[in-house]
């Protein structure tokens, strides 16, 4: 008779994110002990990424049983689950590496947040995170809480955006733009919103899925503000929004 397990069986791969690597002979140690594993088939270790990405056979092991092997080495793994994504973040007001360090440790600890990367020289920083445990806003508002002017500049691996405009009368002041910017922004799914008293209008780019234009609009109404929605455009990329007026 078949044995129907091994008739089932598959080669899978799947990513270890892995803390506390300091050097190449981490790397070696790690991709030494698992390839030797049963039903190992490959392994690549990053000592940049902080990860490992491994082919092995699912009738044998699985990624649970390889993490803790890297664990019981000493370091910090732990199963990076589908939908990783990442965000670029234009980051204002870091002084010096201690500014760096900073970011980079308080966001590292976030949970669904696998690697901070901060560049002080161009003011920038890129996050990679898991899109169902936390959103590329979350991490922004993160940051900014922590006393630093951030804003998306892009996000990768989202299938689709939308950039809504709002138009919106009875504005009087920069206390209207900002109460409307912080109300939108709080919204889940929303990536960017700039508001121009000016224009009479806000500009929102968010993730097509919970958020419409239509909600938007009856958003920023509940707020006493009269709203039309003027224009809602899908795009593959992300719209860098900057302050018009």
């Amino acid at each position: 008779m078949e044995d129907l397990s091994m008739a089932t069986a598959t080669t899978q791969s799947g990513i270890i994110q892995i803390k506390g690597m300091t050097c190449q002979s981490c790397v070696k140690s790690i991709q030494d002990r698992i390839a030797t594993l049963p039903g190992v088939a490959s392994i690549e270790v990053s000592l940049q990424d902080e990860r490992a990405e491994i082919s092995f056979k699912n009738d044998v092991t699985n990624l649970q049983q390889l993490r803790q092997e890297v664990e019981e080495m000493g370091f910090d793994a732990f199963v990076q689950e589908k939908g990783e994504s990442e965000v670029k973040l234009k980051i204002e007001g870091m002084t010096c590496n201690s500014c760096v360090r900073t970011i980079e440790d308080n966001l590292s600890s976030k949970v669904g947040v696998y690697k901070a990367n901060i560049s002080l020289e161009k003011m920038e920083g890129i996050f990679r995170y898991d899109s169902g445990q936390i959103s590329a806003n979350e991490i922004r508002e993160t940051v900014y809480d922590m006393g630093f002017d951030a804003s998306i500049i892009i996000v990768n691996k989202v299938d689709s955006f939308v950039c809504s405009i709002i138009t919106v009368k009875g504005m009087t002041c920069n206390s209207c733009v900002k109460s409307i910017e912080s109300k939108v922004s709080d919204t889940k799914n929303v990536l960017n919103v700039r508001v121009s008293l000016e224009k009479k209008e806000a500009k929102v780019v968010h993730i097509d899925s919970d958020v419409t234009a239509t909600s938007l609009k009856e958003l920023i109404y509940d707020m006493g503000f009269d709203t039309e929605v003027k224009q809602s455009l899908q795009t593959a990329e992300f719209v860098a929004l900057t302050v018009e007026g």
